[in-house]
């Protein structure tokens, strides 16, 4: 009786090391959008029109909606938008190799400001 005790609790414990390992390395390992591949060797896009101000709205639609349909809320401000835009955050990748800065702050101020 003490033995299989013993090995219940072992098993127990190997379950929740597994778990714990399988839950820690969602965020480390993000799997790709299907929806909408990004990648940073991915040319610019161009949403600015004939040399002009970025089209923030042309832009959101062509890099942003396939991962976020809807606008995502921004309550950090304009300042962290563009941080997570710049950098990625989970699995969503960094496009400081895809867009450029003026794309970036752009689009950042139009999320923030909530698609205005």
């Amino acid at each position: 009786m003490r033995i299989t005790r013993l090995w219940m609790v072992t098993a127990a414990l190997i379950l929740l090391l597994v778990v714990g390992l399988v839950i820690a390395s969602c965020g480390n390992n993000p799997a790709p959008p299907t929806t909408a591949p990004q990648t940073t060797n991915a040319p610019n896009p161009t949403a600015t029109t004939a040399g002009g101000p970025v089209d923030a709205a042309a832009l959101y639609a062509l890099v942003c909606a396939g991962c976020h349909p809807s606008l995502p809320r921004a309550p950090g401000g304009a300042n962290q938008v563009r941080g997570v835009i710049t950098m990625g955050k989970g699995y969503m990748p960094p496009f400081s190799g895809t867009l450029t800065v003026d794309q970036i702050v752009s689009l950042a101020n139009w999320v923030a400001n909530g698609g205005q």
